[in-house]
């Protein structure tokens, strides 16, 4: 049951909340005033959506409040029961971003995201939004929907809304399933029709006495072949031996040639350097010990003198290094005393003098106009205050001599000032010259002082130069001493290289009477050794020849085994073959049994859904009609038809009506003989069966503008229905109209709208 609900910006609604009750609540008001907007709110409230919305009739901008002030959203709060639980759903549209939702369960958050909100009402409310949309909810003046629709149209939307459309899809999945059942036996049949099993077993059959006589043949080439390689390993034992003797003496018989051509070598480069005549060891190390010590006393003597070169180089070069500075010098002060004898001393300090005794004078002469200056403007202020009298004599005077007066004493005002500018200005040219003249007087007084500390350096000038010269007079002599050690070292250098190559001479000689003298000793074991082993080449040819044709008639026998081993891999995979061609043919059959079995099936299956569906249809229709048939007299207000009901056929729903004529009794079509009201009325009962029976736990129906086109007995009739009738077989209704008759409802909440259009305000709810 539907409790409450609270419209925040909602289409034209402010801030409005309504509370509802069991039983029939009416909401009535002018065309505009916000009702139908109500029924969308507990829609979208419930789902997420309302009709409009689903076909696109309106959009965001439509259910945002736009007027009389722009908003930016729009929320719905909507509070309900079921299944002895309370929940209240939040839902909020905005211009930016994604609608939000969250869900409250007997006061505890159950979802916050938008979808899983709508599955938790659908999964408490036992419906969806399709059936709440079609069962439930009746848009204005939409009773009549169902009789709109083409047949076709209608036989199916009823079915849906019935469960019946699954029933539909299951039969027509089934035949697809089962004609594909029936294409794949085909295409296994003829598959299989390809094959020819006996004949496969029978080459099996043959296959296997032939790998039979095969595994013979081979345990015979095994037999053999064994029995070769012990003959090719007896004949390769015998050669090998035979080979080992026969390649030891001919290494034996090089190495002897290699060891006589190497003595005789040797003997020749010894001949050699005896012919040379080389003193002994000795001798050659004794003279080699004496060069190595003159060259070493040679080289001691060469430091020593580029030290004493170094010594008289640093001499010259400090003594040329003073003389230099002194030079400066002289020139220096040559340069001092040519300076000061541009300046005149007794010249500057009567400049400086003159200076000062002209700032003082001008001092007092700017003192004297200043003072002259002041007495003047006193003298102006004075004349400008007394009319009458001359502030200086106090005689009487006119206005023009006033007047005069003023301005004589004003224009001498102003020659003060220009002399006051005058003395200023000269003032700092004389204050420039002193500070001139006091910046040469600092500077004579800095080079009398230079040149009075002047000592004149020629005697020292004269001692350098003598050093220096001596200076150089040593180094002559030092370059002699140092290209005699240096001759020396080259020298001795030299014949020290002479001795070492003798000494080495010598060194290889005694190198080489040692290595004769091991060759020789060498060369006697091996002459030795090679007479001792005794090979017969003929027998080794024979050995050889031999083993060849062992070695052959193995290679043939294993080529006859590798061969007759291929010849069994051959039949061993075409054995294979065989079988997995047979198992595949008896897969396929045995597959061919399996879809028939469950084409058979699957048959029985859709005739079971294709009974099933009719009895469903016809229960569901009966309910349906039992509903309509008793809930008839209560919302018609005539006698002329006496019951509706709703007649299924294979192609359509068709809603008819019992005529009562003259005593005969008929069922005719609603479309055929019916009013518009009397559409109407018959609509009305079949919305009622429908929720009853499709919702039965639900309890809830809505209706916007049910009265359309209804008489004024008609209405009548609706007031008691709503009032006695309803309320017993349907716990909750809601009725959106704008007939005033229904205010007469008694048993009824009543919800009265109004809202002034002219100035776009909001929607004004009243409860009557």
């Amino acid at each position: 049951m539907l409790r409450s609900i609270e419209l925040r910006n909602w289409k034209v609604h402010g801030n409005s909340t309504l509370t509802f009750t069991k039983g029939t609540n009416i909401i009535i008001g002018q065309m505009g005033a916000g009702k139908s907007s109500i029924l969308d709110a507990i829609s979208f409230g419930l789902f997420g959506t309302f009709p409009a919305v689903q076909h696109r009739k309106v959009g965001i901008a439509g259910i945002i409040r736009n007027r009389p002030e722009e908003t930016d959203t729009a929320v719905v709060k909507l509070s309900f029961d079921s299944g002895g639980s309370s929940y209240v759903v939040t839902r909020q549209v905005s211009k930016i971003g994604a609608p939000k939702a969250t869900l409250e369960k007997d006061g505890a958050y159950v979802q916050s995201q938008p979808q899983r909100v709508n599955e938790e009402i659908e999964k408490a409310l036992k419906i969806d939004y399709d059936l709440f949309s079609k069962a439930i909810y009746s848009e204005q003046n939409d009773l009549d929907y169902f009789l709109k629709l083409r047949a076709s149209d209608r036989k199916r939307q009823i079915d849906e809304l019935l469960g019946l459309d699954r029933f539909s899809t299951a039969q027509e999945n089934s035949s697809a399933i089962i004609n594909k059942l029936k294409d794949l036996i085909t295409d296994n049949e003829k598959t299989a029709a390809n094959f020819d099993i006996p004949g496969l077993k029978q080459q099996l059959s043959d296959m296997g006495s032939e790998m039979q006589r095969l595994a013979s043949e081979q345990k015979r080439i095994d037999s053999e072949l064994a029995a070769r390689s012990s003959l090719v390993a007896e004949a390769e034992a015998k050669l090998g031996a035979m080979k080992h003797k026969y390649q030891e003496k001919v290494r034996l018989d090089k190495e002897i040639v290699a060891q006589r051509n190497r003595i005789d070598v040797l003997s020749k480069e010894i001949d050699k350097i005896n012919a040379a005549g080389h003193p002994s060891r000795a001798e050659l190390e004794k003279g080699i010990t004496a060069l190595k010590g003159a060259i070493e006393k040679a080289k001691a003597e060469v430091i020593s003198i580029k030290a004493r070169e170094r010594e008289l180089q640093g001499q010259y070069a400090r003594a040329s290094a003073e003389i230099s500075e002194h030079s400066k010098r002289v020139e220096e002060n040559s340069r001092m005393l040519k300076e000061l004898s541009q300046y005149d001393r007794k010249s500057i300090e009567t400049s400086l003098s003159d200076a000062n005794a002209l700032i003082d004078s001008n001092m007092k002469e700017t003192a004297e106009c200043i003072a002259t200056r002041n007495e003047y403007v006193r003298w102006i202020s004075e004349l400008e205050r007394h009319t009458q009298k001359c502030p200086i004599c106090e005689r009487e005077l006119g206005e023009d001599m006033r007047q005069k007066l003023i301005a004589e004493k004003k224009h001498a005002i102003l020659l003060l000032a220009d002399r006051i500018a005058q003395l200023a200005k000269a003032d700092a040219e004389y204050k420039g010259r002193i500070k001139a003249s006091e910046v040469q007087l600092r500077k004579l007084a800095l080079l009398e002082e230079k040149v009075h500390e002047y000592n004149d350096p020629s005697q020292r000038i004269a001692q350098l130069k003598d050093t220096m010269l001596m200076a150089e007079e040593g180094l002559k002599a030092q370059k002699s001493l140092y290209d005699g050690a240096v001759a020396v070292v080259d020298d001795s250098t030299a014949s020290l290289g002479m001795l070492a190559s003798k000494l080495e001479a010598v060194d290889r000689r005694d190198g080489y009477v040692r290595e004769v003298f091991q060759l020789s000793s060498a060369l006697e074991a091996n002459v030795k050794l090679s007479a001792t082993i005794n090979v017969d080449e003929a027998k080794l040819y024979a050995l050889q020849e031999a083993l060849t044709r062992t070695v052959s008639e193995h290679s043939r026998l294993s080529a006859d085994a590798s061969a007759n081993r291929k010849y069994v891999a051959d039949i061993e995979e075409q054995i294979t073959g065989k079988k997995t061609e047979i198992s595949k043919v008896e897969r396929i059959y045995d597959d061919i049994k399996t879809k028939r079995s469950v084409a058979a099936n699957m048959t029985k299956f859709k005739t079971s859904l294709q009974e099933t569906q009719a009895l469903l249809r016809s229960r569901l229709i009966d309910s349906i009609n039992s509903i309509m048939h008793d809930v008839w007299p209560e919302i018609y207000p005539y006698s002329d038809y006496t019951s509706v009901k709703l007649e299924a056929d294979s192609d359509d729903y068709v809603l008819k009506v019992l005529t009562n004529a003259s005593g005969n009794t008929a069922w005719n079509d609603v479309d055929a003989i019916a009013s518009g009201g009397e559409r109407s009325i018959a609509c009305l009962a079949m919305r009622v069966a429908f929720s009853l029976v499709l919702a039965p736990g639900l309890g809830l129906l809505i209706l916007d503008e049910p009265t359309h086109n209804i008489d004024q007995r008609g209405l009548e009739k609706f007031v008691k229905m709503f009032n006695e009738t309803l309320p017993r077989i349907v716990e909750q209704t809601f009725i959106i109209t704008h007939d005033p008759l229904l205010k007469k409802a008694y048993n009824s909440k009543v919800y009265l709208l109004n809202r002034n259009k002219d100035e776009n305000k909001e929607a004004v709810i009243e409860e009557l």
